[in-house]
C-alpha cells in the first residue's frame, strides 16, 4: 500500500475523556423523523448531558472541538429508533424512548404534525 495523500497532517481522534459509564442526566437536543436505509420510519435523537450532569456539556464540547469541514454531532449522542417493528406494530425501542420521555418530563407526548418540536430542550435519562 501507498501512504495515503495528506496522511501526515491528519489529526487523530482520541485525545478526550470518555464517557462515564452508567446512568446520565441528558437533555434532547434534536428529533427528527426520516426514512432508514431500508425505508423504515424512524426518529433521529440528538442528545447531550445535561447542566446537573457530572459530564454536562460533553458532546457539545467534542462538537466544538471537531475541527473537520464536515462535522457532525458526535456519534456516541445520536439514537436511530425505528418506529415500527417488522410486523407494523410498535417497536419496542420507540415505545421505550416515549415512555423514558414522559416520565422524565411528567408528560404526555402530542401526536400531531409538530411532533419533534415537543422534544427540543427537555430533559430524559439515559445509561452509557
Amino acid at each position: 500500500m501507498n501512504k495515503p495523500s495528506g496522511f501526515d497532517e491528519v489529526k487523530v481522534g482520541g485525545d478526550f475523556t470518555p464517557i462515564e459509564l452508567g446512568g446520565h442526566h441528558a437533555k434532547i437536543v434534536s428529533v427528527k423523523e426520516q426514512k432508514s436505509k431500508t425505508n423504515r420510519d424512524m426518529v433521529v435523537v440528538a442528545l447531550d448531558f445535561a447542566s446537573n450532569d457530572k459530564q454536562a456539556g460533553y458532546f457539545k464540547d467534542l462538537y466544538d472541538k471537531d475541527d473537520r469541514q464536515d462535522k457532525k454531532w458526535p456519534f456516541n449522542a445520536v439514537h436511530y429508533i425505528v418506529t415500527e417493528d417488522n410486523d407494523g406494530k410498535c417497536s419496542r425501542n420507540f415505545k421505550g424512548f416515549i415512555t423514558a420521555f414522559e416520565d422524565s418530563n411528567n408528560t404526555n407526548v402530542l401526536w400531531n404534525d409538530k411532533f419533534c418540536e415537543q422534544f427540543k430542550g427537555k430533559k430524559i435519562g439515559v445509561v452509557y
